[in-house]
């Protein structure tokens, strides 16, 4: 893919304020390649800079989607101020606008945060049921630490939106091959349930659900020389009774195999999950600033889905 298949949201802050692109001098994550994705705030300022995937069919998505990839909240000039993450849902093309957002909360350490609200704002320290924070994890996780995050958004007929969130041990696999597994102390407290569900009606959340939007990566900063990472982002579109899209952005060739964690898709999704031939490397999509200054095909079409992603769901 092409920087062309990304586009920055307008109201990010400018290139003078966040310098953002791809590098080779940051640590990949298991599995990854030569550079990675980073954004590094260069004077006091307050806001966020996020891509979003510009591609037809995510631009936005007419349902729900999956957005994945890996994320470090980098060693910084200070400790708070700062988080990165993946966003799924979002209501525009504006960082000031709202969505779901998965990723690193503004605190050291950091735990993986699940929240509803404005990009601009980040991913607060807060418990669930303030500030927007929807789940919250129960480990926490040094600066400098890369995690390997997954977000699904599930659109279902009634209007409810279910939201599903899952991690892959970087210790024990690659970004390449994930197992997906739940995320301690994302577990409501009141009834047990580990997927949110943001009801139609506006009740779980206090607001009502994003059924639809943009999906991709960002970092909001509120000092200088905070530090944001990402790679290896995988973006997937739901698509009722075909083959989801997806495509990616990374380093390496992709092994399917990814495992799938207990339960899938939310059975109340009637969707297939698939990789389709949209599926490309390029260098984090910026081929044109890369040495070999070339992308490849990593499936072929036809390609049928892996045994080991989630299958076909049926209303209930």
């Amino acid at each position: 893919m092409s920087s062309a298949d990304w586009s920055i949201l307008t109201d990010s802050l400018d290139a003078a304020t966040v310098s953002r692109g791809v590098t080779s001098g940051i640590a990949r994550p298991s599995g990854g390649g030569d550079f990675v994705y980073g954004f590094n705030s260069l004077v006091l300022a307050s806001g966020a800079v996020a891509l979003a995937c510009a591609l037809s069919g995510f631009a936005p998505t007419t349902k729900g989607g999956s957005v994945r990839g890996a994320v470090q909240r980098g060693l910084s000039a200070g400790v708070t101020n700062h988080s990165p993450f993946l966003f799924i849902g979002l209501q525009g093309t504006s960082v000031n606008d709202s969505g779901y957002l998965l990723g690193l909360s503004n605190e050291e350490p950091s735990r993986i945060v699940l929240c509803k609200g404005a990009l601009v704002n980040g991913l607060p320290a807060a418990a669930p049921g303030s500030q927007g924070v929807l789940r919250r994890s129960t480990a926490t996780y040094a600066s400098g630490t890369w995690l390997h995050l997954r977000l699904d958004m599930i659109t279902n007929p009634s209007g409810d939106v279910i939201l599903t969130a899952f991690a892959s041990d970087l210790g024990a696999n690659s970004v390449t091959i994930p197992s997906w597994q739940r995320i301690g102390g994302f577990v409501d407290s009141v009834n047990s349930a580990y997927d949110f569900n943001d009801d139609s009606l506006g009740v779980n959340s206090g607001s009502p659900p994003y059924t639809a939007g943009r999906m991709g990566f960002g970092h909001a900063v509120q000092d200088l020389g905070r530090r944001g990472f990402i790679d290896h982002v995988e973006c997937f579109s739901q698509n009722l009774f075909s083959p989801w899209l997806r495509f990616l952005i990374g380093f390496s060739a992709l092994t399917p195999g990814e495992s799938s964690p207990t339960g899938g898709l939310h059975p109340m999704a009637a969707t297939c999950w698939h990789s389709a031939p949209t599926h490309q490397d390029a260098r984090l999509g910026w081929p044109a600033e890369t040495a070999s200054g070339s992308s490849k095909r990593l499936t072929s079409p036809g390609s049928s889905p892996s045994a080991s992603e989630p299958g076909c769901g049926v209303p209930t």
